[in-house]
């Protein structure tokens, strides 16, 4: 508070000292707002639309709308208000027209149905609401290398900045690669060249491309192109150099050399390490995962308003505490008991601080390792009578069957956070973040 009053008295203090200068300065006031509102508006106009058309490669739009969904755009402007767009979430390329005016301000429209209006359509899932997009925006500021915009009707600010080279080729392979965010994407690819398989991962950072092979690991800065990209740092395999990518609009994909293609796969061909021990013996919290699991778990959270997170332990000291109900002399009577066991278990919690009663916990009876980097739990059940009311629930055993079955899970971990992977569907994984929560209790009713 001193510092903001300190603040205001400077400033009057400066006004005070300024009135003997007001008289004089008067006509250097009227100079410098001698121009119209409008003819200020129409120079931020004439601004940005030559400044829009001079991009040869166009601008790339990085887009979050209200409620969270987010877009990669690329949008080239043309002569005669034309417009070509470019989205990750819609592979063809459309044509709009665009136009300037001066509503509220200087506003750029882009005026027949594209990718921004399918944002902004309220047909579209949630439906009266739709994404909250705009495709009508305020021009905030022009500069040669970025325009900064705000939606005219919900207000989200959006920058355009200048595209390189390739910048659509970067937008279609991080979409097919990235796995950071969550995503429908297939978490493994692979190369086969000649029959010598390779796998590919996208660095976290998305600038590089990992490769294992079976001479081992390459590393690479990837260098876009018009077509595609190439590898700054290239290998071998099966007799060819792997370099240069482009992209195949008949099979969506990204081909070496015009003939072999990244592909999606299930399991990785070589171990991606050791992983599968990190998880064992550590509390784990889920923090995301792919779009396939994200459903289940957002109706989980919709149907059971007081779901805090789920939680999941491999081979953890758990206290188990049995309640048994009794009648004795005409009185109901409750005797608890409780022993510690090492249990594998999924945990949902509700209403908890801590890992609590967990009557919503699936657990495994046991344990295997088929591979370094892969586990494999077989079974799964309820304990708890009260979590029979969530075995009937369809959403809830998604995830069940996803976490137990007879082909296991891979194991990937990367900066400080591990990745459980389907391998009968790699397009669904959870992200897990070891963590210090007490150690979950379990409570077991009988005759109740």
């Amino acid at each position: 508070m001193l510092v903001i009053k300190n603040y205001i008295q400077f400033k009057f203090l400066v006004l005070w000292l300024a009135l003997p200068l007001m008289v004089a300065c008067s006509n250097q006031v009227e100079e410098l707002f001698q121009e119209s509102a409008n003819e200020r508006v129409k120079a931020v106009i004439v601004s940005c639309a030559t400044t829009l058309k001079a991009a040869p490669y166009g601008w790339t739009m990085d887009y979050t709308t209200p409620v969270g969904f987010q877009s990669n755009l690329v949008l080239q402007f043309a002569d005669s208000n034309r417009v070509s767009i470019y989205a990750d979430f819609e592979e063809l390329i459309s044509e709009s027209s665009y136009s300037f005016n001066y509503s509220q301000g200087p506003i750029l429209s882009f005026d027949t149905y594209s990718q921004l209006h399918l944002l902004a359509d309220p047909q579209v899932q949630p439906l009266g609401f739709g994404l909250e997009g705009d495709f009508e925006f305020v021009i905030m500021s022009v500069s040669p290398d970025s325009i900064v915009l705000n939606g005219r009707k919900n207000r989200d600010r959006v920058v355009l900045h200048k595209a390189q080279n390739g910048a659509i080729q970067k937008i279609r392979l991080v979409k097919q690669l990235n796995v950071t965010v969550q995503t429908q994407n297939s978490f493994f690819h692979k190369l086969d060249v000649n029959g010598n398989l390779c796998d590919i991962m996208l660095s976290a950072d998305l600038k590089q491309l990992e490769f294992q092979t079976a001479d081992g690991k390459n590393r690479s800065e990837i260098s876009y192109t018009e077509n595609g990209f190439s590898l700054v740092n290239p290998f071998q395999l099966g007799g060819e150099t792997v370099q240069n990518f482009t992209w195949d609009a008949a099979t969506k994909s990204f081909k070496m050399n015009g003939l072999y293609a990244i592909t999606e796969t299930n399991i990785p061909t070589f171990s991606v390490g050791a992983t599968a021990n990190e998880l064992i013996g550590f509390m784990h919290v889920v923090v995301g995962s792919s779009y396939a699991l994200a459903i289940p778990y957002y109706e989980v959270a919709t149907l059971f308003t007081q779901y805090l997170r789920s939680e999941i332990f491999l081979n953890v000291p758990t206290k188990i505490t049995t309640i048994t109900r009794s009648m004795v002399n005409g009185e109901t009577v409750d005797t608890k008991q409780s022993e510690m066991a090492t249990k594998i278990s999924y945990a949902f919690v509700f209403n908890k601080v801590n890992a609590g009663d967990t009557w919503n916990n699936f657990n495994g009876k046991s344990i295997t390792f088929p591979r370094e980097d892969k586990i494999l739990i077989p079974t799964g059940t309820r304990d708890g009578e009260e979590s029979a009311n969530l075995n009937y629930n369809t959403y809830s055993r998604q995830i069940a069957t996803f976490l137990f079955n007879s082909t296991g899970l891979t194991v990937f971990s990367r900066d400080s956070v591990s990745y459980l992977i389907s391998t009968k569907d790699s397009k669904k994984w959870i992200k897990l973040k070891k963590s210090d929560i007490t150690t979950p209790e379990q409570v077991k009713y009988i005759n109740f």
